[in-house]
Formats: C-alpha cells, sequence, structure tokens
C-alpha cells in the first residue's frame, strides 16, 4: 500500500510540474510571437485551431480511458484501440481537408483553406500518439510524460520563435502546434 501512495504521489507532483511548466513555456513563447507576429495572424490561426481543437473531441471515444481503468488490458487490446485511433485520425484529418475552403468561406477568409489542411495533420499525429501516452499514464509514469511534454513545447516555441523572425508570419504559428503534437 505504502508503494502505490509514493506511486500516486510521485504521479501527481510530475503532473503539476508538467502543467505548469507548459503553460510557462507557452507564456515565454507567446510573449516572444507576440513582439515579432500582428494581431492579425493570432487571429487567423486561432480561428483555424478553433475548428482544429473542437473536433478532437471525436478522437478517442473513451478508448483510452478505458485501457487506463481496465486491469485486464492485453496487447491486443492496445493494438486495437491504437488501430482505431489512427483510423478516426485519418478521416478527421481527410474531413477537414475537404471541408477546408467552406470553413474559410464562413469566416471569408481564403488563407484558412491552406491552414486548416496543414493543421489537420495534427489528428493523425495525435492519433498515433495517443495509446503510448494512455500506456505511460496507466502505469504512473507521469515523469516521462513531463519531459516529453517540456520538451516539446520548448523545441516547438523556439522553432515557432526563429521562423517568426525570419518573416514566416502566421505559419510560424502553424509550425508551433504541429512540432508541438510531434
Amino acid at each position: 500500500m505504502n508503494k502505490i501512495k509514493k506511486s500516486i504521489k510521485s504521479g501527481f507532483k510530475w503532473s503539476l510540474i508538467g502543467n505548469y511548466s507548459a503553460q510557462i513555456i507557452g507564456f515565454v513563447v507567446s510573449v516572444f510571437l507576440a513582439r515579432i507576429l500582428t494581431p492579425e495572424d493570432f487571429g487567423i490561426v486561432g480561428m483555424s485551431l478553433a475548428f482544429i481543437y473542437m473536433l478532437k473531441i471525436l478522437m478517442t471515444f473513451g478508448f483510452n480511458e478505458a485501457l487506463i481503468q481496465s486491469d485486464t488490458t492485453s496487447n491486443l487490446t492496445f493494438s486495437s484501440v491504437f488501430y482505431v485511433n489512427v483510423f478516426v485520425g485519418i478521416v478527421v484529418s481527410a474531413l477537414l481537408i475537404i471541408t477546408a475552403p467552406y470553413i474559410a468561406a464562413f469566416y471569408e477568409r481564403e488563407v484558412l483553406t491552406g491552414l486548416i489542411r496543414v493543421l489537420s495533420i495534427i489528428y493523425l499525429l495525435d492519433s498515433l500518439n495517443m495509446v503510448q501516452t494512455t500506456i505511460f499514464k496507466k502505469g504512473l509514469n507521469f515523469k516521462t510524460l513531463t519531459f516529453r511534454s517540456i520538451i516539446s513545447q520548448t523545441t516547438a516555441g523556439i522553432l515557432a520563435i526563429i521562423l517568426a523572425l525570419n518573416g514566416f508570419g502566421l505559419y510560424a504559428l502553424v509550425a508551433q502546434h504541429i512540432i508541438a503534437s510531434v
């Protein structure tokens, strides 16, 4: 019982560190990017991300949570959920690519078509990652998840700042979100 308490405390500690670190890194990167990019760049990418993240609800169907709670999960179960996630990721990405012109027309911003199509890859990347993340969570290995999050957020932020400084504009923000998903 003492080992379980210790494991839960460690998981809680690393989860807090991961969440606050991601917030701090995101804030620092946003401050730098806000000095380089225009408010319109942020707004246009924000419009694109609204659809991207709104549809993320479709990604798991609760399968990953079920994997965490089940005591008897086999490799076949993990594998099946992985393939379902990848299939859903491909379908949602394809739907976004197809509907991107309509979303752009809704906002009356033609530039959104290309942005949404590029950002749709986030679904595929997330679908490849979900089961592996679930395995770490199930094993209460939040330390690994925290380091992974810190590294991805930092790398994505630095790359976004470099791209913004080199004139890539709103595509620096797009790259930031894609690299963070990788």
